[in-house]
């Protein structure tokens, strides 16, 4: 509910050029969409995590008020819902965002893939994520594909982005990235090697979340973050809705090494989420249930 009001207003603000968020403060970028975030890259950023979960969460069995919807609800709900986020993505014009959500997407359909391969069953339709993801596509371009076609070519190796993690790599002494400087110490430790044509500029952000976690956090951070991805890694195992969550994870991933979009407090919340039930071991009913997905899938 939250990824749909954020993407229909972001796009009705944005098509009527409206100068305020809810009439509260100034929208920070009028030329972009960014819903009720200050910043078009954390709202792309949040829309790229939550838009396969949304198209999925019609798709779950057991789902409130969702479940026992008839096919063809399902299917409209579906479809409207992953067009109204995709075109909100690209009408954001970030190009991490909108990049890091067809990567969450790509990946989101080697699983459904997958999936499919092993249980017959006619919820895991082959055809449907590419259904969606046709209609997200058909959206976008009927919003328009301009303004972010546009910050797509003039991209280059003079983005601020670049100068930063530079500095961050070559004038940081190694001990930094040993024992680290400690949580949100970026913004401090960056003013210390800030080049002096940057001078008027301020950065608060490393604009690469991994490189920021590493040296803030050090080796701890980084035995942390490994943990984290073998444990995911050894406890993968595919439903329509974990998929779901596994491809917004990834988009987010990929995001993070080039923008600062997991220091979104709104983003935080739902990755721990994410996170959470990822790291959950399946239940025994589950194991037994997925084993045998080629038969009766409502056994249980």
């Amino acid at each position: 509910l939250m990824a749909l009001f954020q993407a229909t207003y972001g796009v009705v603000a944005h098509a009527t050029g409206v100068t305020d968020i809810l009439g509260l403060w100034p929208r920070n970028t009028p030329r972009a969409g960014h819903g009720t975030l200050s910043n078009y890259n954390l709202f792309a950023a949040y829309l790229a995590l939550l838009w396969p979960l949304t198209v999925a969460v019609w798709w779950i069995r057991g789902m409130p008020l969702l479940g026992r919807l008839p096919w063809e609800m399902k299917l409209t709900g579906s479809l409207i819902s992953g067009a109204v986020i995709a075109a909100a993505i690209f009408a954001s014009t970030s190009r991490l965002g909108s990049t890091g959500a067809l990567v969450g997407v790509l990946v989101g359909l080697l699983l459904w893939q997958r999936l499919h391969r092993q249980s017959r069953h006619e919820r895991h339709a082959a055809w449907l994520p590419y259904l969606v993801l046709a209609a997200g596509l058909m959206a976008a371009a009927w919003y328009g594909l301009t303004p972010l076609a546009e910050r797509l070519l003039g991209t280059g190796l003079h983005d601020a982005r670049f100068q930063v993690g530079g500095v961050l790599l070559h004038e940081v002494p190694w001990t930094g990235y040993l024992h680290g400087i400690g949580l949100a110490g970026f913004e401090s430790m960056y003013l210390q090697f800030k080049p002096s044509s940057y001078w008027n500029r301020w950065f608060d952000y490393a604009h690469t979340d991994l490189l920021q976690w590493w040296v803030e956090m050090g080796l701890v951070g980084l035995i942390l973050l490994a943990t984290v991805i073998v444990t995911l890694i050894r406890r993968v195992w595919l439903t329509p809705e974990r998929i779901a969550l596994y491809a917004g994870l990834a988009a987010l991933a990929f995001i993070g090494l080039g923008d600062f979009s997991w220091h979104n407090p709104a983003t935080q919340a739902v990755l721990a989420l994410f996170i959470g039930v990822l790291l959950q071991p399946p239940r025994r009913r589950q194991r037994r249930r997925l084993a045998g997905s080629e038969g009766d899938p409502d056994r249980d």
